[in-house]
């Protein structure tokens, strides 16, 4: 079947300087866009953001999501001594950003259980102004693994947010240069492998 997924935008971030690609968000903004596609009925929803401090309001909306059956997608904090939020909250898919190789850089901190990582360095990417350059970082990995989970659903609809973070971790291959430490366990998604648990006939090399 032919990829068949809408994209809904909710617009909860801005650019406080018009030259740079670095976005500012609220925690105001983000539970409006957040409440809106909880009532919208978004299957997935992507968050390539992330704050050092936990947030009550936005924990009880995403566990709400959750409970609705959204999968909710988000990056980690790159070069800090915690996950970030909401990458932290379990009902998560927490996702870290590796190279074309599948290398990471090694997280300084423990938990999550499970931190899905995608290709993240040196991305094409749009900036404002209608330009482009590349862009390293977890937000964009994390926007990969949104469109892997868009994937799995569109084969299996009825599959549940915890059944697809524990497909993607099963199916997940090791990253190049895994941490020391097991804890957490980062797995490198592999959409074909991930597919194939729900598509009759797909083979993968």
């Amino acid at each position: 079947r032919r990829p068949d997924a809408r994209l809904t935008v909710a617009k909860a971030c801005w650019y406080p300087d018009s030259a740079n690609a670095k976005a500012l968000c609220s925690s105001w903004t983000l539970a409006k866009a957040i409440d809106f596609v909880i009532n919208h009925g978004v299957k997935v929803l992507n968050l390539s953001l992330g704050g050092r401090a936990s947030d009550e309001l936005l924990a009880r909306l995403l566990a709400a999501a959750e409970q609705r059956g959204m999968v909710v997608v988000a990056a980690t904090l790159e070069g800090r001594d915690e996950p970030g939020f909401p990458a932290s909250l379990e009902t998560v898919i927490p996702v870290m950003a590796c190279d074309a190789n599948g290398r990471i850089q090694a997280p300084h901190w423990r938990g999550p259980s499970f931190v899905a990582a995608a290709p993240g360095i040196e991305v094409v990417a749009p900036i404002p102004h209608s330009r482009h350059t590349l862009i390293s970082g977890s937000s964009l990995a994390a926007a990969h693994v949104s469109g892997v989970v868009a994937l799995l659903l569109q084969q299996t609809p009825d599959l549940t947010p915890r059944q697809i973070k524990a497909l993607l971790q099963a199916t997940a291959g090791p990253v190049a240069n895994p941490p020391a430490s097991a804890d957490p366990i980062i797995g490198l998604v592999d959409a074909c492998a991930a597919l194939a648990q729900h598509v009759p006939g797909l083979t993968c090399q």
